[in-house]
């Protein structure tokens, strides 16, 4: 555990900490350097995708499900507005990415309606270069974006993937990211009012699950309304598995983000000090568990984006009805998982150590750079 060192870059100062996985010191002569050379980031088991799945909230298919209820009732449907966009940002520079992660949108390095085949730390679509950023997929309302973009006369179901609709998102900032629309969205929530002021005769629950049950899904992710499958909070426990004293344990990963997500709907929250989490948003059937390696003591760990983003390490299809239990071994297929666990629960424990001794914690959004060194 020993053989692991990360940078802890320090906002403003710019110093430099070195952290290992028992204990952090700050070395006699601080450096003050605007350069970082890194040898080897971590970068191990790409996610594989699979099969492209049917979109149940596309405005088309949200319409379609009303279109069905309303006529059970004998009643004339209503015509559905977009309220959100599903989106891909490629940022073309480090200073854009920070921009979109300034404006607090949950981002995905892959598309979100797509079969997950494999665990792994990162997905980078084969025809973008290996050193230039991924695309990057998200929903965004549809209020955040430039007026220009008359989405609602796109047909998306003919338009070329490679020639989306271009947008910008609309931020504080005088800077500019743009941005390519996949779908336009409809979210049924609480009460459904129009934009036009009418309010429908059906819930929310009702028309998500009749357009989940009229898309082209697989089985596994249809709620069936006759069956009502029921809907779970994910929960469970993260850890990572260590030797001590020659003898195989295990540690809760303390304080860390944990993301559920299936297909355009996520939630998320943070595990406890002993690495158990719940999420407090209901999902049917299965979801993708993404780790995400911000912690609740104020320090993020970069890994598979450098310093642009926080590491991930993804699970596909855990069943939200059961016990979600991962541990994380020092094996190649969750190496780099294992390492940032390793690395948080360092840093977390020497912010708790700061804490009951009375000494001052490092500096608020710390950032903990991790890469790889010989040995």
């Amino acid at each position: 555990m020993k053989d692991n060192r990360c940078i802890l870059i320090v906002p403003y100062l710019c110093a430099w900490f070195i952290i290992s996985c028992d204990s952090l010191y700050i070395p006699d002569e601080q450096q003050n350097s605007n350069q970082i050379k890194i040898t080897e980031i971590l970068n191990d088991g790409a996610i594989v995708l699979g099969e492209k799945l049917d979109n149940p909230y596309s405005l088309k298919n949200m319409q379609r499900a009303l279109d069905t209820l309303m006529a059970t009732k004998g009643m004339e449907s209503i015509e559905l507005e977009a309220t959100d966009l599903y989106v891909r940002f490629r940022p073309t520079d480090t200073l854009q990415y920070r921009l979109l992660m300034d404006q607090n949108i949950e981002l995905f390095d892959y598309p979100l309606t797509y079969d997950l085949l494999s665990d792994g730390d990162h997905y980078h679509d084969p025809s973008i270069p290996e050193d230039e950023i991924t695309w990057q997929y998200t929903v965004v309302p549809v209020d955040q974006i430039d007026t220009d973009v008359q989405y609602e006369e796109i047909d998306f179901d003919v338009i070329d993937e490679n020639d989306l609709p271009v947008f910008h998102l609309i931020t504080d900032e005088v800077a500019k990211v743009s941005g390519r629309i996949i779908d336009a969205c409809y979210f049924p929530e609480n009460d459904i009012i129009t934009k036009s002021g009418i309010g429908l005769p059906v819930s929310a629950e009702e028309l998500e699950a009749m357009a989940i049950q009229l898309s082209n899904l697989p089985e596994e992710y249809k709620n069936i309304p006759e069956t009502k499958v029921a809907e779970y909070n994910p929960h469970g426990y993260i850890k990572f598995e260590y030797i001590e004293e020659g003898a195989p344990k295990t540690s809760g990963v303390k304080g860390v983000k944990v993301r559920a997500q299936r297909l355009l709907r996520w939630s998320s929250s943070f595990t406890s000090s002993t690495g158990y989490f719940t999420i407090p948003k209901k999902f049917g059937s299965k979801v993708n568990l993404s780790i995400v390696y911000e912690n609740t003591n104020d320090f993020v760990i970069w890994g598979n984006y450098a310093f642009l983003a926080p590491a991930k390490y993804t699970f596909k299809d855990c069943i939200t009805g059961a016990l979600i239990a991962r541990t994380l071994e020092n094996s190649q297929k969750t190496k780099s998982a294992w390492k940032w666990a390793v690395v948080n629960n360092s840093a977390y424990e020497y912010y708790d150590y700061c804490r009951t001794e009375g000494i001052s914690p490092p500096p608020d959004k710390l950032k903990i750079w991790c890469i790889k060194t010989n040995g």
